[in-house]
């Protein structure tokens, strides 16, 4: 009975050590699109449909302000 409770422990412990470093990665990866965003020349940005200002306002942002669905996991 008490080694079921272990395993169980540890299974949650490592399921939120997975949730935990899955939040740090994307958040990394959002920051890192956000600035390459801003790096985009105009004639880039105007190809894509953005505007400087909304590239700069958009790279301004912190990493905990994503729509849902650019944060969700893929894996």
């Amino acid at each position: 009975m008490s080694d079921l409770c272990c395993n169980s422990a540890l299974a949650e412990n490592r399921s939120a050590f997975r949730r935990f470093w899955g939040v740090i990665f994307r958040a990394i990866g959002l920051r890192r699109s956000r600035r390459q965003l801003s790096a985009l020349d105009d004639h880039m940005l105007a190809d894509i449909g953005v505007t400087r200002r909304d590239a700069m306002a958009e790279a301004q942002r912190p990493v905990w302000d994503a729509q849902d669905h650019w944060t969700r996991s893929t894996f």
